[in-house]
């Protein structure tokens, strides 16, 4: 729980420091924006893998649905359990949300910029789960075929 507490104060603290110099690229509400980064970080790797099982042959797995309302409830079936989680821990615990997330403040200090370590895996993170499992996906897919 530490890490995913850091990942959502790293992104917190970022959204509120860039909404000062580009108000209008964000929504406003910064809280959100850091749990979506989160859960697409989280559910990319995993949508990548289901592909790469899929067209890869690897596993014979059920089709998508044809219509687009039931590719949206599978969607939904998939992304709303780990929003659910990240919205009860980060909007509604009272012992996190106290004083506009003090105990963070406290933990992390103001600006987690400050520890370089720390920074770099939190764009180490973001950057492979975008970015690498969807390399790997396609290079074994590759691979899969070739042979």
């Amino acid at each position: 729980m530490k890490y995913l507490d850091y990942l959502f104060w790293y992104y917190y603290t970022y959204f509120t420091r860039r909404e000062k110099r580009h108000p209008k690229l964000f929504f406003g509400d910064h809280v959100f924006e850091a749990i979506g980064i989160i859960v697409a970080s989280i559910l990319m790797p995993l949508f990548n893998l289901y592909a790469l099982l899929d067209v890869g042959g690897i596993l014979d797995l059920p089709d998508m649905p044809e219509k687009r309302t039931e590719r949206m409830l599978v969607a939904l079936a998939v992304w709303w359990p780990l929003y659910w989680f990240l919205d009860n821990r980060y909007y509604k615990n009272k012992k996190i949300t106290k004083n506009k997330y003090q105990l963070f403040r406290d933990r992390w200090g103001e600006n987690p910029q400050h520890n370089k370590k720390r920074r770099i895996a939190v764009v180490l993170f973001t950057v492979s789960t975008q970015v690498l499992s969807l390399v790997v996906c396609i290079t074994i897919l590759y691979f899969i075929n070739k042979g």
